[in-house]
């Protein structure tokens, strides 16, 4: 996968990864992904303490009238790489226009 993201204060953050599905009860799918990536602190956002953070998350999605929508949860940290280490919670909803 790849991940690209910003804060309103100028912050930015790209990364890439692997990724694992399972599907299950209803057409729900259950995926998780990890990997690493490039941080930028700019403005007045958190500085998550290092160039180097590691993005962890988990999703859960359905097959809504041709449409994989769902929900997720991911943690930003850079695993105490730097002298500070607070991360950063993302939650998100994805809508993907290609079902398989």
């Amino acid at each position: 996968y790849a991940n690209v993201g910003w804060a309103s204060g100028g912050s930015h953050y790209a990364g890439a990864g692997l990724f694992y599905s399972v599907d299950f009860w209803h057409r729900l799918r259950l995926t998780i992904g990890s990997g690493p990536g490039y941080y930028r602190h700019e403005g007045k956002t958190t500085n998550l303490g290092y160039s180097l953070e590691f993005n962890s998350w988990v999703e859960l999605s359905r097959n809504v009238l041709g449409r994989r929508m769902g929900l997720s949860f991911g943690h930003i940290s850079n695993a105490h790489l730097g002298n500070v280490n607070p991360g950063s919670e993302t939650l998100g909803i994805s809508v993907s226009a290609l079902s398989w």
